[in-house]
């Protein structure tokens, strides 16, 4: 997986990856520790958009959710489809 940073300003144990929503487009940051959700990398370290839970909410702004058959870990293509491939700052194993 791929790390917008290598530690949550929130919880400070996990990562903040890049994850793909339901729509298969949508690409928002997710700690890997905590769940905390971002939808723009430069937020990353204030106030989150939502966490993740059971319940599976639409991502308030978005017309998507964290879950579904197709939402995960985004790949590199996806990123740089979504033009945020700068903003990577590392790879590993979430």
């Amino acid at each position: 997986m791929f790390f917008l940073a290598e530690e949550c300003s929130l919880c400070g144990n996990g990562g903040i990856g890049f994850y793909r929503c339901s729509d298969g487009k949508t690409i928002v940051f997710v700690c890997t520790e905590c769940g905390t959700v971002w939808d723009d990398p430069q937020m990353a370290d204030q106030a989150p958009v939502q966490f993740l839970n059971a319940e599976n909410p639409p991502l308030p702004g978005h017309d998507c959710t964290l879950g579904g058959p197709v939402s995960g870990w985004a790949t590199r293509q996806e990123i740089e489809a979504a033009n945020l491939a700068n903003w990577i700052a590392g790879e590993g194993s979430a």
